[in-house]
């Protein structure tokens, strides 16, 4: 059953056509059908008994990705992804969900992913933070994991993984709407994280959006404070814990400079290998090579100096 507060919403965006323009599946796929206009017409249809809730409905409810690209466009404030997740709920319960929608819930019954497969343990201890490294990044790309953790223990931030992590329900949410099933999850997981005791830094954005803004609002807020990586890994940066123990701080100066040199390279390659790449290849990186090779000259004969004497 659609809730009043989605139906209210579906009613008013039913009539808003700029949508359209927004929405980067209907740019893909030019059907009206997968815009959130479209959705929320389906839906008012269904509420006024002149549309049944079938398969095709089912299936035009998970043609979208649930971006929020409408939401954050929207000067009125409507939010599509919130009748659009109650009514994905609708065809789960109604059982007219795509095949593969079911598929998917049915692999996180049985294995707790919606992959269907055993998720790789990183677990570790430590004393500073606690990693959070969540289904995707462990199951699809580990090597994320692996190089976070390694950054990590160079910048010499202790961070402890669970070996046995509980998925955040940010994926089942996706596929079934916030059931019970996935408030009953993020309770799972909310104590798992909470009974650490440490603030937790969480790899995939994705999770943090869901415990920083659905965990508070079920009552299972995570007390220590939750932040992304990649927002840690920039505090790291700011305070010089990566550029004194990691060398990270060389990473903004070496990708600079090589746009220097490429970027004109490309730029007159037409004229040649000779009067266009070779003559032009250090237009802007040549300057910066003959200074700073003497501003580094001069500072290697200051510390000597202050080291001297």
């Amino acid at each position: 059953m659609i809730s009043q507060n989605a139906l209210h919403h579906a009613e008013k965006c039913r009539f808003c056509w700029m949508w359209r323009h927004l929405c980067p599946v209907q740019h893909q796929t030019g059907k009206e059908l997968n815009t959130p206009r479209a959705k929320g017409l389906l839906l008012s249809m269904v509420n006024k008994k002149a549309q049944e809730f079938d398969k095709d409905m089912g299936q035009a409810m998970y043609e979208c990705l649930l971006c929020d690209a409408c939401t954050n466009d929207c000067a009125t404030g409507y939010q599509p992804p919130l009748f659009i997740r109650e009514a994905r709920t609708e065809a789960v319960v109604s059982e007219v969900a795509p095949e593969s929608v079911m598929n998917l819930i049915e692999n996180v019954e049985t294995t707790g992913n919606i992959y269907g497969v055993e998720k790789p343990s990183y677990g570790q201890d430590g004393t500073d933070v606690l990693v959070y490294i969540g289904e995707v990044a462990a199951i699809k790309v580990p090597e994320m994991a692996k190089h976070l953790l390694a950054l990590l223990a160079k910048a010499g931030v202790s961070a402890k993984v669970l070996a046995n992590e509980p998925a955040s329900g940010v994926m089942l949410g996706d596929l079934m709407g916030y059931t019970e099933e996935v408030r009953k999850q993020a309770e799972v997981c909310a104590k798992a994280l909470n009974e650490t005791g440490l603030p937790v830094v969480v790899l995939d954005s994705y999770d943090a959006e869901i415990m920083t803004q659905k965990y508070p609002e079920w009552g299972c807020e995570i007390t220590a404070g939750v932040t992304t990586a990649t927002a840690f890994v920039a505090k790291l940066l700011e305070e010089k814990k990566l550029a004194a123990k990691a060398g990270a701080g060389t990473l903004v100066p070496i990708t600079g400079f090589a746009n220097s040199v490429v970027s004109p390279a490309v730029e007159f390659k037409a004229e040649g290998w000779i009067t266009g790449v070779g003559a032009k290849i250090f237009t802007i990186a040549g300057p910066v090579l003959a200074f700073g090779t003497l501003a580094s000259w001069v500072w290697g004969l200051v510390y000597w100096a202050m080291n001297k004497f």
